[in-house]
Order: structure tokens, then C-alpha cells, then sequence
């Protein structure tokens, strides 16, 4: 991986051991690539998962909530984890607004592609805009900031 402010990040592992969500919270598998222009990150929602027993029965899709949860998990608040100094990685994410437009439905156990590229980031707050894809379709994209709060 690339250096941030100076100091290397070397691996994602570093990134999603430092998102401030337990186990079953975490909606990023992996990042594949990030510097400080873009953030590319892959997630797989698998159908075992309890949040998705009863939605929608007979017609199982995931939820656009937990859609847009991955979206700011990956493009908002990894990317801020890398683009901080790891001294100011002790943060609450604080989700400040959010514009998501949903292009297709998403079943699961698809793999899906995260795209987030920063549109600004001062003063503890980052404003991204964000893609979900799965294969060649566009699922839901979105622009989004995050206040992040300091949590010492």
C-alpha cells in the first residue's frame, strides 16, 4: 500500500483491524487498492448473514440500509482511517448527510466492488462520493460526509 502523510500503511489489514465496528458489523472484506485520491474496497453479502432472514420473502434481496452502511464503511470511513495519522485514528464515525440513489436490486452472496474517492477532508470531516458495483451493474451510488469524532 501507499504512504499516508508520510507513514506507510502496510497492509489493509492495518485498515480494517483499525474500523471501529465488531465482527458481525463489519461490511468490508478487503481492500484492494487506496491512496489518497480513491479507495477500492470488496465486500460479499452472504445470505447467512441474520440480518437477512426475512427480506423480502420469496424474493430475498439485501437491504439498501446495509447497502449504504458498506458504502460509508469502505469509502468514508477506511479511507479516512488511511488518510489520518494512526495517532488520530481513534475516531466514532458520525454520518452528517447522506445522497444515495439506487440504480438495481442486489442479491446475495454477490460480490461487490467499492469505489470511494474523497471530495474533501478538513477539520475531522471527510465528504466522499461513493460506488457500489456488482459485476457490471451499477447498484447504488451516493455522496456522503462523516464527522469524525474523537473518542479519547
Amino acid at each position: 500500500m501507499e504512504e499516508s502523510n508520510g507513514l506507510p500503511m502496510s497492509n489493509d489489514l492495518d485498515i480494517l483491524g483499525a474500523l471501529p465496528y465488531g465482527l458481525n458489523f463489519k461490511f468490508v472484506d478487503k481492500i484492494l487498492s487506496v491512496d489518497k485520491n480513491s479507495l477500492l474496497a470488496q465486500y460479499t453479502f452472504r445470505q447467512d448473514s441474520i440480518f437477512y432472514c426475512d427480506h423480502f420473502i420469496d424474493y430475498p434481496v439485501v437491504p439498501g440500509a446495509l447497502i449504504v452502511e458498506s458504502m460509508g464503511q469502505a469509502g468514508l470511513v477506511c479511507h479516512a482511517i488511511y488518510l489520518m495519522k494512526p495517532e488520530e485514528n481513534c475516531f466514532i464515525p458520525l454520518l452528517t448527510f447522506v445522497n444515495v440513489e439506487f440504480m438495481n436490486v442486489l442479491g446475495f452472496g454477490n460480490e461487490c466492488l467499492i469505489t470511494g474517492k474523497p471530495v474533501r477532508m478538513r477539520n475531522n470531516y471527510l465528504e466522499s462520493e461513493v460506488v457500489l458495483k456488482s459485476g457490471d451493474l451499477i447498484i447504488a451510488r451516493m455522496k456522503a460526509g462523516v464527522s469524525l469524532i474523537n473518542r479519547k
